[in-house]
């Protein structure tokens, strides 16, 4: 049986590819699932970025501010 650790990397691996097809719902749905598993700063900056391609942009702001915050040294986080 896999832990959640894995099975949350293989839903952020199906939200990736899901993204880089240009399917964000499909994307956005992987990694909210991906991060009721583990709660990891790239999916809540994930999630942002699939939120700002929907034309969701206030809905998204929360996800950056929780993923910056979680890890303030990740360049890409802080830029966004």
């Amino acid at each position: 049986m896999e832990n959640n650790y894995e099975k949350s990397a293989y839903l952020y691996g199906k939200g990736a590819g899901s993204f880089k097809r240009g399917e964000f719902d499909e994307a956005l749905n992987y990694y909210q699932q991906s991060l009721k598993l583990d709660n990891h700063s790239r999916t809540y900056a994930r999630i942002y970025e699939c939120l700002l391609s929907l034309g969701k942009d206030e809905e998204a702001r929360p996800y950056i501010e929780i993923a910056y915050n979680m890890n303030k040294n990740h360049d890409k986080v802080a830029i966004q």
